[in-house]
């Protein structure tokens, strides 16, 4: 594989991690990072389910208690 460079694997390796439930802590301590903000700054993009997953339980925790943003009524 030419266009192959031993970052893929890392990536695949931190990206897969997190995806699986690993925390930012964890993976970034298997990354050898001196700062969880360095995994963070290098891998959240890469990550949309982590995104997805996030916005799912606030929706749910605003259902369960009520609260969240609502829309507010236009004046008449």
């Amino acid at each position: 594989m030419p266009y192959a460079h031993s970052h893929m694997f890392r990536r695949t390796f931190a990206i897969e991690w997190l995806k699986a439930g690993l925390t930012w802590f964890g993976v970034s301590t298997l990354l050898g990072h001196a700062s969880v903000k360095t995994t963070e700054k290098y891998y959240a993009a890469w990550v949309q389910g982590l995104q997805d997953k996030m916005e799912n339980s606030m929706r749910a925790h605003w259902r369960q208690t009520g609260s969240g943003m609502k829309k507010k009524k236009k004046r008449t």
